[in-house]
């Protein structure tokens, strides 16, 4: 079956964002990264890890810890 080209964006579109915060995953970061890379362009990488993310999952649950991340993504 061969896909129409808008729907194939749609497609590797939904692969690179993630669902819950309707921001990049790791597909999309791997696929930025390696343009900088490629044309090598100047940037600055910028990593961050949520503090205590397991322990507010399995005390208060999936739902806060996924506000949580959503949170954390608005802030960045």
């Amino acid at each position: 079956m061969i896909l129409h080209e808008k729907e194939q964006k749609r497609l590797h579109r939904q692969a690179r964002i993630d669902a819950l915060t309707q921001d990049g995953n790791r597909y999309y970061f791997k696929d930025e990264i390696q343009k900088i890379l490629d044309y090598k362009i100047s940037e600055t990488l910028c990593y961050r890890d949520l503090n205590h993310l397991k322990y507010v999952n399995d005390h208060f649950g999936h739902g806060v810890s996924d506000q949580y991340i959503c949170e954390f993504v608005k802030m960045i």
